[in-house]
């Protein structure tokens, strides 16, 4: 083994906790806004049309 074979073996462990650490300290908020509870805004509010029932009867099965 050449001796700076260790020190890259070290800095790449480094590396590993670190990018460990990094994801662990930035779950904390991406969960909190994941399931955050938040009221849904209504968009629009629009009637179907008259047709639309008879589409759903095409779907029925007997």
């Amino acid at each position: 083994m050449a001796p700076h074979d260790l020190f890259a073996m070290y800095s790449a462990k480094a590396v590993e906790y670190l990018i460990a650490v990094l994801f662990l300290l930035l779950f904390v908020p991406f969960w909190r806004f994941v399931t955050a509870e938040r009221i849904a805004e209504r968009v629009a509010a629009i009637e179907a049309p008259g047709w639309l029932g008879q589409m759903v009867d095409w779907f029925l099965v007997p």
